[in-house]
Parts: structure tokens; C-alpha cells; sequence
């Protein structure tokens, strides 16, 4: 059995495999904005996202519609305090 510490991932991987916080794994692309908010961490709201589609440097969606959701990660982070980060 492999524990999570023998794993060599960068931080957009461990986000994939539900290393950081997320019960069980995370797929690597959300098919809505709804689904997308749901597999942050943490978790947002779809109208944080449909904010960030309007932001320069947003992640935005592949051409079949899906939201990559490793990209959509950082950027988040990048650009949106946590509610929990506002003290």
C-alpha cells in the first residue's frame, strides 16, 4: 500500500487525487460551473467562478465546455480570498 507521504506530486496533482482536504478523488474536469465550486478547496460558489470568467488569465473551459479543474484551482486561489483567510 502507498501512502500519501511515498507520493511525488506537484501541487495540481495533489489536487486531482484528493491529497489536500477532498474525501476520496477528484476528477480532473468539472462539466459545469456548479460541479467546478464543489471540487475546490475550499468549495465556491458557481458565481465565484462565473467572476473569474471575466478576469484576465482565467483558466476558462476546453472546447468540448468542461472547466480543467487543477487550473481552475490555482487560479481561484490566486485571485479570490478564502472566507475562511478574512479573519
Amino acid at each position: 500500500m502507498v501512502s500519501v507521504a511515498d507520493l511525488s506530486l506537484c501541487p495540481e496533482e495533489s489536487l486531482c487525487v484528493g491529497i489536500l482536504g477532498k474525501p476520496g478523488p477528484v476528477p480532473l474536469f468539472a462539466r459545469n460551473q456548479t460541479d467546478l465550486g464543489k471540487y475546490l478547496v475550499p468549495p465556491r460558489d458557481r458565481k465565484i467562478i462565473q467572476l473569474g470568467m471575466r478576469r484576465e488569465g482565467c483558466p476558462g473551459r476546453t472546447a468540448d465546455g468542461r472547466y480543467e479543474v487543477a487550473k481552475w484551482q490555482v487560479f481561484i486561489n490566486a485571485n479570490f480570498a478564502s472566507a475562511s483567510s478574512q479573519g
